[in-house]
């Protein structure tokens, strides 16, 4: 099997499997090497996987998986106060990240004679054990949303420490806040917490009067 047959019978493979993967109320739309579910709340989140051939033998090609997460409430009150403003994502993207990050090995290495459905169930089976948990904090289960950001030290969101205070809002949890700065103020990833001056006045204040407006 040449490496086109075996692209092909990647996406064939995906598209039979990707069943697998369902998250309530959500509907769910593939196309190619992609799976776009929808959420009542106006969530869209983006499971798939895309080949890399660069620098590997003749034939051969890894193979990637990728998540992002847009749209939906946590990123409305980010727009609505004016807080969504970011040089490292557009549109209404709230969080990416790829099995590079996340997913050990991180690269499915594809080469003559490997089982595509193999690859594919093992690729779906890592994004279902590691994806799918992120994609429901993100949709809900709020307080894991905020452990995973200072978990990877807000590495894979926009704006990660208004988005953590926008969580810490939703799930009545503002105690916390001085445990975000704590962690926030000990890395550069935490870039917006390193442009304000004053984050109560800049950042909580604004989140937390307008969801009040909201009430």
């Amino acid at each position: 099997m040449d490496i086109k047959d075996s692209q092909k019978a990647l996406v064939k493979a995906f598209k039979d499997n990707i069943n697998r993967i369902t998250f309530k109320g959500a509907k769910r739309m593939v196309s190619g090497s992609r799976a776009e579910f929808l959420f009542p709340n106006g969530t869209v989140v983006v499971l798939g996987y895309a080949t890399v051939k660069r620098g590997l033998p003749k034939g051969q090609f890894a193979v990637y998986s990728f998540l992002s997460v847009k749209d939906g409430p946590i990123y409305q009150i980010m727009d609505k106060t004016h807080l969504a403003k970011s040089g490292s994502f557009w549109g209404k993207g709230l969080l990416r990240a790829t099995s590079h990050g996340l997913i050990k090995p991180g690269n499915y290495h594809i080469r003559n004679g490997t089982e595509i459905e193999k690859v594919a169930k093992q690729i779906l089976k890592d994004m279902e054990k590691v994806f799918t948990p992120i994609v429901r904090a993100f949709t809900g289960g709020y307080p894991k949303a905020f452990n995973f950001v200072l978990k990877s030290r807000g590495k894979y969101v926009r704006n990660p420490f208004t988005l953590c205070v926008i969580l810490l809002v939703l799930d009545k949890s503002l105690g916390k806040l001085d445990v975000l700065i704590n962690e926030a103020g000990k890395y550069d990833s935490f870039y917006d917490f390193k442009k304000v001056k004053d984050i109560r006045k800049q950042i909580v204040t604004p989140v937390t009067e307008w969801l009040k407006r909201q009430c």
